[in-house]
């Protein structure tokens, strides 16, 4: 892929044509005079690219890239009478990765191998708000759990 600044010439530039090393008028207008190899036939998008003489490279296992995950994580437990116990959690996170991501490695591919910088961003499988609830009933030994329906009976009273 070029670079996201390419993007600024515009699509009339961007498809002129060089045909055989030769510039047709469009891509000499903007500047283009000069093909990257001799006899170079394609587009001034095609000559831009790092490896112009390939029209696709299958990049079909590329193991580098970076990632961070930063998080902030709040808990809240409250421990009450007959082992009964609640929690609030809430977690406020941000994945940030340069690579494929996902179940299995699925995802976007790698585009430009060669310049990874341009592919740092959020991840695609980035949840950054967790908020859970959760309840315990710790049963002491020689308990049934006809004791708890006891408790909460007590309780609604």
């Amino acid at each position: 892929m070029n670079p996201a600044a390419y993007s600024a010439l515009g699509s009339t530039v961007l498809g002129a044509l060089f045909n055989n090393g030769v510039p047709d008028a469009t891509a000499a207008a903007a500047g283009f005079t000069t093909p990257p190899y001799p006899g170079f036939t394609g587009t001034v998008a095609q000559s831009l690219r790092s490896w112009p003489q390939y029209r696709q490279i299958n990049w079909r296992y590329f193991p580098n890239g970076k990632s961070h995950y930063n998080a902030l994580q709040a808990s809240f437990d409250r421990r009450m009478s007959y082992g009964l116990q609640f929690r609030v959690a809430y977690t406020y996170s941000r994945l940030m990765n340069t690579a494929r991501n996902g179940p299995w490695g699925r995802g976007p591919p790698v585009q430009n191998p060669s310049d990874m910088r341009n592919l740092y961003t959020v991840s695609s499988d980035d949840v950054p708000n967790i908020l859970s609830f959760d309840r315990h009933i710790i049963q002491k030994s020689g308990g049934t759990s006809e004791d708890h329906q006891n408790l909460f009976r007590e309780r609604q009273r």
